[in-house]
């Protein structure tokens, strides 16, 4: 699984030496082990969608046969964004020193800017309210599985919490 620690690099020079921050993408150099975390956080944010999905249809905020929310349209959905995400992730960590501070923000905005599909859609409270909350849960999902907490050192040697 392709993770991001932050690493400390030092500069030296004949007059002074200085540190600095940055991270790095742990498993970036075998690409298969960040598709593989995209590939699970697609699948973990389709099961939570379809469980959201599941809930409100059986409180009766959504009828069952709306199109929108369908499962297969769930699943492509989640998997878009997953795809889009992890793309994101690989090419702010080729190209910057901090990705994943960067990845968070953009993130955010995108998550913002997707509030826009489901505001713009003719239909009750209860569909648009549901469909927030897909949208946030997917992003919150996503966002976990493809940057987790950093780990200190000493986690990483002794294969402590998060290994």
């Amino acid at each position: 699984m392709a993770t991001l620690f932050e690493t400390t690099s030092t500069t030296t020079s004949t007059s002074s030496s200085v540190r600095r921050p940055g991270y790095v993408l742990v498993g970036a150099d075998r690409p298969p082990h960040l598709w593989r975390t995209g590939a699970l956080a697609a699948i973990v944010a389709a099961l939570a969608d379809i469980v959201i999905r599941i809930g409100a249809g059986a409180v009766g905020a959504v009828p069952a046969d709306y199109a929108l929310l369908q499962p297969a349209r769930i699943v492509a959905v989640c998997i878009l964004a997953a795809l889009a995400a992890t793309l994101l992730l690989a090419a702010l960590a080729r190209r910057s020193r901090r990705p994943t501070p960067i990845f968070r923000v953009i993130a955010t905005v995108f998550l913002v800017v997707s509030f826009a599909g489901p505001l713009g859609v003719d239909a009750g409270a209860a569909i648009v309210a549901t469909m927030l909350l897909m949208h946030v849960v997917t992003a919150a999902i996503v966002v976990a599985v493809l940057t987790p907490p950093r780990r200190t050192a000493r986690q990483q040697i002794e294969g402590g919490a998060g290994a």
